[in-house]
C-alpha cells in the first residue's frame, strides 16, 4: 500500500515541477518578495516589519494559489488524457491514487514554500546588514515567531490543497478553483460570519452563517503572521491545538474526495 502511494506520490511530484504555472506563480512571489525594498523606504523607519509582512504575505498567498489551481486540475488531467485508466488497470485503489496525488501536491507545495522562504530571509538579512548595519546572528533571522508564521501557513495550504482536491473529483478546474477560492476567502473572515450571526434578524440567515461558520476551514486561526510582525508567540497548547484541527479537517476532506471518487464513473 506504501509503495503504490509513494510511486503516485512522486509520479505526481514529478509532474507538477513540469507545469507552467507554478514558475509564473513562483516568479511573481519573488518579484513581490523583492517589491518589499521599495516599500520598506517609504514605511517611515519600519523597514524590518514591512519586509517581514510583505514576505510572509508572498509565501502565504502564492502558495495557496499554486494549490488551488494545481490541486484544482490534478484529477481532471488524468481523466482527460486517459492516464488514470492505466493507473487504476493496476492493483491501485483509487482511494490509494488519490492520497498519492494529495502527497505529491503538497510535497510540491512544500519545497516550494521552503524555496520562498529562503529568498525571505536573504532579503531580512540583506536588510539587517545593509540597514540596521548589524552582523549575521541566527537569533535575529530565524526568529521563533517568523518560522512558525512559515510553518502554519504551510499547513493552510495543506487544507486548500484537500478543499481544491475534494472539488475537483467531481468539477471542472475552473469551478474547482473558484470554489476553493472563496472558500479560502471566506474561511479568512468567520469572525465577521460570527459578528453576522448577532446582527440579522433573519433566523434562516442566522443558520445559514451558522453552517458557514463551522463548516468552512478557520484560516484567520492558523494565520499567524500579524503575530510575528510583533514578536509574539502563542503557547504550545495552542500550537498543537492548531495543528490537530488542520490535520482532522485535511483528513475529513480526503475522506469525502474518496467517498465521490469511488462512486464516479469513468468514461
Amino acid at each position: 500500500m506504501f509503495k503504490r502511494i509513494f510511486a503516485i506520490t512522486s509520479t505526481g511530484f514529478k509532474e507538477g515541477i513540469r507545469e507552467r504555472i507554478l514558475y509564473l506563480l513562483l516568479l511573481f512571489a519573488l518579484l513581490m518578495m523583492f517589491a518589499s525594498y521599495g516599500l520598506a523606504a517609504l514605511s517611515m523607519g519600519e523597514y524590518i516589519k514591512v519586509t517581514q509582512d510583505v514576505g510572509l504575505a508572498s509565501i502565504m498567498i502564492f502558495g495557496v494559489l499554486i494549490a488551488i489551481f494545481m490541486g484544482a486540475s490534478i484529477v481532471y488531467k488524468d481523466i482527460e488524457q486517459k492516464t488514470i485508466y492505466t493507473i487504476l488497470t493496476k492493483p491501485i485503489k483509487r482511494s490509494e491514487y488519490l492520497i498519492g496525488r494529495f502527497f505529491g501536491l503538497a510535497s510540491l507545495v512544500g519545497v516550494v514554500t521552503i524555496f520562498m522562504s529562503i529568498i525571505f530571509f536573504a532579503i531580512l538579512f540583506s536588510f539587517n546588514r545593509n540597514v540596521y548595519y548589524t552582523q549575521w546572528s541566527i537569533r535575529t533571522i530565524f526568529t521563533t515567531d517568523i518560522v512558525l508564521a512559515i510553518v502554519y501557513s504551510y499547513l493552510s495550504m495543506l487544507i486548500v490543497i484537500s478543499i481544491s482536491l475534494f472539488f475537483s473529483t467531481f468539477t471542472s478546474p475552473i469551478v474547482a478553483s473558484i470554489i476553493t477560492f472563496f472558500v479560502y476567502i471566506i474561511g479568512n473572515g468567520l469572525d465577521t460570519i460570527q459578528s453576522l450571526v448577532e446582527k440579522v434578524h433573519s433566523e434562516v440567515a442566522k443558520v445559514l452563517l451558522r453552517v458557514l461558520y463551522y463548516i468552512l476551514p478557520n484560516f484567520g486561526n492558523l494565520n499567524l503572521r500579524d503575530l510575528s510582525i510583533y514578536g509574539i508567540v502563542p503557547s504550545t497548547g495552542h500550537l498543537l491545538l492548531l495543528v490537530a484541527y488542520a490535520f482532522v479537517y485535511i483528513a475529513i476532506m480526503l475522506m469525502l474526495s474518496m467517498g465521490v471518487f469511488n462512486r464516479k464513473e469513468m468514461r
